[in-house]
């Protein structure tokens, strides 16, 4: 098959020894192909040569010059899958010697047919496939070859396949009538991996800009608890014992020195009534029955700059699909940095018959990362701990950790961020219990907190003790 310099004819390649290829002249001439194995013809097709089209077929579905899949001395060569035996003749023009072609490359078979009995042809391929070989899957360049490579690359298994680019040419055929045969040689030496989503080498990976994390502004805090958008925060602690104060504070100070907006979903909470005021107390330093007609539209006026509420309305169901909804709102079209759900526990949380409570809460945390990273924002879950018992002589509560949190040992592995929140009676303990990456987050530690009784204001956040 030496012509290369000559190019490829129908008549080059017609070696009646061989029984591959006849023709059947007329005004459109019809090539037949025979399909052999192990000396025995399974199946003859027979093409229009000016559109390639099957206009009858004799025998089974099968593989056009599967012999060279049993030659051992050809183990070492790629292996090429073709749409057509006409693209298997080409390639082999082409020095490509371990080639095989569909004998049947319709892309819309009877629906019976696409049971395993029509894909039963793939199963020598299927079997080298397993031993190691990446086949090349050479299909045309059009719709009906990419919906046949997809479907064979699924059969195979797509993290096995390989395919080659024809750089604009509809067919190998097509190639070597051009007398692109070095080129399709060429092609087929460079043939790339079909595409997997989920798995990248460096240069593939999906690019996305650095996200610092930001020192809040808060005395010591930023030391053992800088926020980051892409991350998740849980905090916890004694339901009232100031989770939703210190997220007040923290998301304040993220406005003041970052300009982050933050949307709240707060159930427990009136947006309006209860919320509003907290925040106008915050801002103002007085408590909210001794502010100013100026002083209350300048704090609405900071509020409309900096926060944002999800309301759940009465045809509503707050779950997490409803959540997640509305996050991507609130980042999306009020351009929200943080998203706050204080508390989890108001959510209605629907499980299937079979799931249990942990199965629930590991797949919901799931979601909700992979919603902040989506959205390059922060989420920040407050959760309450379960039902803590008193000491019997100081009638003082212990401090509950992040594995406390009712539902799931998930609560502490699913963070970037994990902070406890309890309150004593002349100060607020503030505990980073964790930090995923503390080069980037902080390092966990204690801090003791004294709040301004006035405006509800963090006065003083200093380091009592760090975490090693």
């Amino acid at each position: 098959m030496d012509r290369v310099d000559q190019g490829w004819s129908y008549e080059d390649l017609a070696d009646p020894a061989r029984g591959w290829l006849g023709t059947e002249r007329g005004l459109d001439p019809v090539d037949q192909f025979a399909t052999t194995h192990a000396g025995r013809r399974l199946a003859l097709t027979w093409r229009r040569r000016s559109d390639r089209k099957i206009v009858r077929r004799e025998g089974a579905v099968g593989l056009f010059n599967a012999d060279v899949l049993d030659d051992p001395s050809l183990a070492a060569e790629p292996l090429v899958v073709c749409q057509t035996e006409a693209d298997a003749l080409a390639l082999a023009a082409a020095g490509i010697v371990r080639v095989v072609g569909l004998n049947d490359d319709r892309a819309t078979v009877p629906r019976a047919e696409r049971a395993d009995s029509f894909w039963s042809w793939l199963a020598p391929i299927r079997d080298l496939a397993r031993q190691g070989v990446n086949p090349i899957l050479a299909f045309h360049d059009s719709p009906t070859g990419w919906s046949l490579r997809e479907a064979v690359a699924k059969q195979i298994g797509r993290a096995k396949c390989r395919w080659l680019n024809l750089h604009g040419a509809p067919s190998p055929e097509a190639m070597v009538l051009a007398g692109r045969i070095e080129e399709l040689a060429q092609a087929v030496r460079e043939a790339d991996w079909i595409s997997v989503r989920g798995v990248y080498g460096l240069d593939e990976l999906p690019r996305v800009d650095e996200r610092p994390a930001l020192d809040p502004g808060l005395g010591d805090l930023g030391k053992h608890c800088r926020l980051r958008t892409g991350d998740l925060m849980v905090v916890t602690g004694i339901p009232g014992h100031g989770k939703t104060l210190f997220l007040n504070n923290l998301l304040a100070a993220m406005h003041r020195r970052h300009g982050w907006r933050s949307c709240f979903c707060s159930p427990e909470q009136h947006p309006w009534l209860d919320h509003r005021r907290a925040l106008l107390r915050l801002h103002a330093q007085l408590p909210h029955d001794r502010l100013s007609e100026a002083q209350m539209a300048a704090g609405e006026a900071w509020m409309r700059e900096a926060f944002c509420w999800m309301v759940a309305g009465l045809d509503d169901t707050p779950d997490i699909a409803w959540f997640l909804e509305m996050a991507e709102t609130a980042a999306v079209r009020f351009g929200a940095k943080a998203i706050v759900l204080d508390p989890w526990n108001e959510l209605v949380h629907r499980r299937a018959a079979h799931e249990l409570g942990d199965e629930y809460a590991n797949e919901a945390l799931r979601r909700i990362r992979v919603l902040a990273r989506e959205l390059d924002v922060l989420v920040i879950i407050a959760a309450h701990p379960r039902k803590q018992d008193a000491d019997p002589d100081t009638g003082d509560y212990p401090v509950p950790a992040l594995y406390d949190v009712s539902g799931a040992a998930a609560w502490k592995n699913k963070p970037d961020l994990g902070v406890v929140v309890h309150r004593y009676p002349r100060a607020t303990l503030l505990r980073v219990e964790k930090t995923r990456y503390e080069d980037v987050h902080g390092r966990p530690g204690d801090l003791e907190v004294h709040v301004d009784p006035q405006s509800g204001r963090y006065a003083r956040v200093a380091t009592l003790t760090t975490v090693s």
